[in-house]
């Protein structure tokens, strides 16, 4: 096999530039021989994540926001929980000390509206609801006191 030369070398000079190819094969070769020889990383790093249980209860005052509602009973519930005046009473107050103090969302629970209410009435009482509607109106504003009242008390009014 003869060596190859350059189209412009006329005096038959061989070429001074090595074939690089087969460089690279035996050097990739090598690079997987040492991937494959290496022993995997066995050493491992000692974590203490926390453990969940049922035991650990969230915080009763949440630092950002917290919920009041009152239900269609009178029962209170603050962030979903059922609390007496006096637990709701604690809880405001340490709101109130927390810097800043975290919004205080309060809702009331409605009663949902009785079956076929929107619908008129057979023997021509068409859309009239009576005294139940009258009832409920009571109800809403018996709830309405309530909260003004638990509110109230709580933030010292």
């Amino acid at each position: 096999m003869a060596m190859q030369t350059t189209s412009d070398n006329t005096a038959g000079e061989p070429m001074m530039e090595i074939n690089t190819t087969p460089l690279i094969d035996v050097m990739l070769v090598m690079i997987i021989m040492l991937i494959i020889t290496i022993p995997p990383q066995t050493h491992a790093v000692k974590l203490d994540l926390p453990q969940n249980t049922p035991n650990n209860e969230p915080p009763p005052v949440d630092p950002i926001k917290n919920k009041v509602v009152i239900t269609t009973d009178g029962g209170v519930l603050w962030n979903g929980a059922q609390v007496n005046l006096d637990q709701l009473k604690v809880y405001l107050e340490a709101s109130q000390q927390m810097n800043p103090v975290p919004e205080l969302h309060l809702q009331m629970i409605r009663r949902p509206p009785a079956a076929g209410a929107g619908r008129p009435l057979r023997g021509g009482r068409r859309g009239s609801r009576g005294h139940k509607a009258r009832q409920g109106d009571q109800d809403g504003l018996r709830r309405q006191r309530r909260l003004h009242e638990v509110v109230g008390a709580s933030l010292g009014e």
